[in-house]
């Protein structure tokens, strides 16, 4: 099943994408989510209680959670996702996966079981979520590298 769902959203029609990474009422697939994404709306993954979840570079968002989301919301995740798709990409996606487990595992323990947004992936995806231009500006292997400071800020 999970293959088939990520294949056929290679296959989307035109009139189905809407132009801004907005899943359109009813499409039930969509769009362009920005670096080279593509999102699928569906009512299998991510689990129930989850709004969007990164497979492989394809964002996959539960219809019932992401209709209750407000345009701007729906914008910063899908930036959220985009970003993790780029982490994806600079580390060949296998690489991401395996970086990401064993990051996990060891904030899990290190962190007190508070290892999700403890994790360096995580950390510059909700970081930067909100910055409608940090694709175009973001550093490779930006995760393990300082924040980028605004220009004129002081130390």
């Amino acid at each position: 099943m999970i293959f088939f769902i990520f294949f056929s959203s290679f296959f989307i029609p035109d009139e189905k994408r809407c132009l801004h990474g907005v899943p359109e009422e009813g499409s039930g697939t969509d769009l362009d989510g920005g670096e080279g994404m593509k999102v699928l709306r569906n009512t299998i993954l991510p689990v129930e209680g989850f709004v969007a979840i990164n497979l492989f570079g394809v964002a996959f968002v539960r219809k019932g959670s992401w209709d209750s989301l407000s345009g701007e919301q729906k914008e910063k995740m899908l930036r959220h996702e985009a970003i993790h798709t780029a982490q994806m990409k600079e580390l060949f996606f296998f690489g991401f996966y395996v970086a990401y487990f064993f990051e996990w595992l060891f904030r899990l323990v290190l962190d007190n079981g508070n290892a999700y947004r403890n994790l360096s992936f995580e950390k510059e995806a909700y970081r930067n979520e909100g910055d409608p231009l940090y694709l175009e500006k973001r550093r490779h292997f930006a995760q393990w590298r300082k924040p980028l400071r605004a220009p004129g800020s002081v130390r």
